[in-house]
């Protein structure tokens, strides 16, 4: 069926709307999110190819509101996160995992300073950018998958993140944010005073490899893909 405008296309919407542009945090982070022109230009781009969509795809269900009241004539839904099956042939099962700890995201002070501490106790692997396709296959040669916060007082955690690493073969450890994430019931959620210990701690623990596959395996058992997208979907087309 066809949208608004004659479209029939779906956005998937991944960063944070603020206002008239995306990502609009409040305070510097010498990061890419600093690039207030560029995150501008890409909300617009956005909303112009919004104005005809069939419906709106979110990554959280903390920006559900925000889209829906800039969007309103629009169905705004969240995305659905299941195990998906197409990812296991880039699983990298190593019996000997390269890398302590791996971890991708801005490098924020904030977040360099954390990962100095960790480092100073186990490998750390921090790469500038990683290629989707490339994320699996690196990040399941690390023992453990981190995710901080992007600030101090950033309520949100990173369900997109959480989901990526739940694909591959390592342990999740994220840092706890005041607002909860849509998958922390399936990994080790730690207080930032914690997080070195706790990480160090892991790291030691012989049994790892076995609570990195119950992770794993109960999320698998979550949710059917199929079923859940064909849901989504048919909720998006129901507003004609």
């Amino acid at each position: 069926r066809r949208g608004r405008s004659g479209g029939q296309h779906i956005l998937v919407a991944t960063e944070f709307l603020t206002g008239d542009t995306f990502n609009d945090i409040g305070e510097r982070t010498d990061s890419y999110y600093d690039d207030k022109d560029w995150w501008r230009e890409r909300f617009e781009r956005f909303h112009m190819i919004a104005s005809t969509a069939q419906a709106i795809w979110v990554s959280t269900d903390h920006q559900i509101d925000a889209y829906r009241a800039a969007y309103p004539d629009i169905p705004v839904l969240r995305l659905p996160f299941c195990f998906s099956s197409q990812w296991n042939h880039r699983l990298s099962r190593v019996p000997d995992k390269l890398y302590d700890v791996f971890f991708t995201g801005a490098a924020t002070d904030r977040r360099k300073r954390i990962l100095g501490e960790i480092a100073s106790r186990a490998r750390v692997y921090n790469p500038p950018g990683m290629y989707d396709s490339l994320y699996v296959q690196i990040g399941s040669q690390a023992r453990i998958g981190l995710h901080l916060k992007l600030k101090d007082g950033w309520p949100y955690t990173s369900p997109m993140r959480h989901l990526s690493l739940l694909h591959c073969d390592t342990y999740i450890i994220s840092e706890k944010c005041d607002l909860p994430g849509e998958l922390d019931s399936f990994i080790e959620v730690v207080a930032e005073e914690e997080l070195a210990d706790v990480v160090a701690e892991r790291l030691r623990d012989p049994d790892l490899p076995q609570k990195t596959r119950r992770q794993r395996a109960a999320f698998m058992k979550s949710g059917n893909i199929k079923l859940a997208f064909a849901d989504l979907l048919k909720q998006s087309l129901a507003v004609a």
